[in-house]
């Protein structure tokens, strides 16, 4: 029994890990699309937006 609440507790660990990973790049990705629309605004290019944010061309021209 507590050699299953061991391996439970593990994995609940690495789940949880991964979770503030992924809630990371999440917010690192919304970031970019703000920065992306602020950019839009002052007039920069399509390709330079895409530089300053790793942004993909498409991914963009979608925003509005």
């Amino acid at each position: 029994m507590i050699k299953n609440l061991e391996k439970q507790l593990k994995e609940a660990k690495q789940a949880s890990k991964k979770a503030v990973v992924i809630a990371k790049a999440e917010g690192q990705h919304q970031k970019a699309i703000e920065t992306d629309l602020n950019l839009k605004e002052i007039g920069l290019s399509i390709d330079q937006i895409a530089e300053a944010t790793d942004l993909t061309i498409d991914e963009i021209e979608k925003l509005k």
